[in-house]
């Protein structure tokens, strides 16, 4: 077997073996729920990601329910079958699905070389008989091989499609992902490179899918303008795609809370503002701002040590010349936050951003005419996502 043949089945291997967490885990800890779906969004029993022990011979994560609870390797072995041991160099990615009005989804994704697609096309993740990455769902770190055993640089070609439209051209014994141009294959909602040299062996990444999907008759929906209910332009930037951001995995100054802030809320009528008011929106303490100019899709926005934030309310606001950042509430969070939040990932979501733990937190949904001021929001406007990036480090 030569090496670019065995790297791309072992890309495949890793690709099929490893799975994506939906919603359902929404407590503070790494197990996932092992009974049925919650609120419509779990997608039930669910692996927590990767496995972060050290590979077996055939360089694929333990299979099972969950982790073993050592270090992420940044290197898979494969003993091959053919004489000696072929070593490939992996990133870690994890999914979000931020589109608000986006159908559940499955990605596909395939390695690529200059512009062209090799090799198998892999399975769909999360594979056909799950519910798919709902909305405001985030997935575990998934080992990509950066660079190939012939020393080549890795790139890969992401799709994401409708998971009901895949599963309806995949039929009831699911398969693998079609091929490009597939006669009756449906169009993905995004298709998307990553080039060679991009993802680094070692490093960690987010990868999340933003934007505004078309109305069912094709039409841009009518989220935008200074009312929020104007059809949007049809602008790359609001149209889904795939954004991509390093992520850190040190840990924060003593006593303080790493934190980078996300915007995906892609109706967002100016950098906005992300600010903590100490006893809530109806109460007379007055928010003060902990991240401001957060613009829309900002894929370099970088970490900050603050303050722990454990109690209150995170609010995502309008700022303005003359009420200052923290002007015009749209949406937001209490802290800590309810349950459920409405995602889950390895090793999870905080309720909390504590002191020790370094985050990202994803501002989700979007701007609706009526959100402006509103304590108790519907799911659909503003909210946020936080999602643990490395957990507290150990006590020395």
């Amino acid at each position: 077997m030569d090496d670019l043949t065995r790297g791309l089945k072992r890309i495949l291997f890793a690709l099929a073996a490893a799975s994506f967490v939906a919603c359902g885990d929404d407590d503070d800890d790494t197990t996932p729920d092992a009974g049925p779906s919650d609120a419509g969004r779990d997608t039930g029993t669910a692996d927590t990601g990767v496995d972060t022990g050290t590979p077996d011979a055939d360089g694929m994560p333990e299979g099972g329910g969950g982790t073993d609870g050592g270090s992420t390797d940044a290197t898979t072995g494969d003993a091959g079958g053919d004489g000696g041991m072929m070593m490939m160099a992996n990133a870690f990615v994890r999914a979000g699905h931020f589109i608000p009005n986006g159908p559940p989804v499955r990605i596909c994704a395939q390695l690529l070389v200059g512009s062209m697609t090799v090799g198998p096309t892999g399975n769909p993740l999360p594979p056909p008989g799950s519910p798919g990455l709902m909305y405001r769902a985030v997935s575990g770190y998934l080992p990509f091989p950066a660079r190939l055993p012939t020393g080549a640089m890795a790139g890969y070609r992401i799709r994401v499609f409708s998971a009901e439209a895949l599963d309806s051209f995949l039929g009831s014994g699911g398969g693998m992902c079609p091929m490009e141009g597939a006669a009756g294959a449906p169009a993905p909602i995004i298709q998307q490179d990553v080039p060679a040299g991009t993802l680094e062996a070692g490093s960690f990444y987010s990868v999340v899918a933003v934007g505004f999907a078309n109305d069912s008759d094709g039409s841009r929906p009518e989220f935008c303008g200074p009312t929020f209910s104007m059809t949007c332009p049809d602008e790359e930037r609001l149209r889904p795609h795939l954004t991509l951001m390093r992520d850190d995995h040190g840990g924060p100054a003593s006593g303080r809370v790493r934190v980078r802030f996300f915007n995906a809320v892609a109706n967002s009528p100016a950098p906005m503002s992300i600010c903590h008011d100490p006893d809530g929106p109806t109460m007379p303490m007055m928010p003060s701002a902990v991240a401001s100019a957060v613009a829309y899709d900002a894929a370099d926005r970088t970490y900050a040590d603050i303050d722990p934030i454990t109690t209150g309310f995170l609010g995502l606001y309008v700022p303005s010349m003359a009420a200052g950042p923290c002007s015009l509430l749209v949406g937001g969070l209490p802290i800590p936050a309810p349950d459920p939040i409405g995602t889950s990932m390895f090793p999870g979501t905080s309720k909390t951003l504590e002191a020790g733990r370094t985050l990202t937190v994803f501002a989700i949904g979007r701007i609706d005419p009526a959100a402006a001021g509103m304590t108790s929001p519907p799911t659909h406007i503003p909210t946020f996502i936080p999602v643990i990036d490395a957990p507290p480090m150990a006590a020395p």
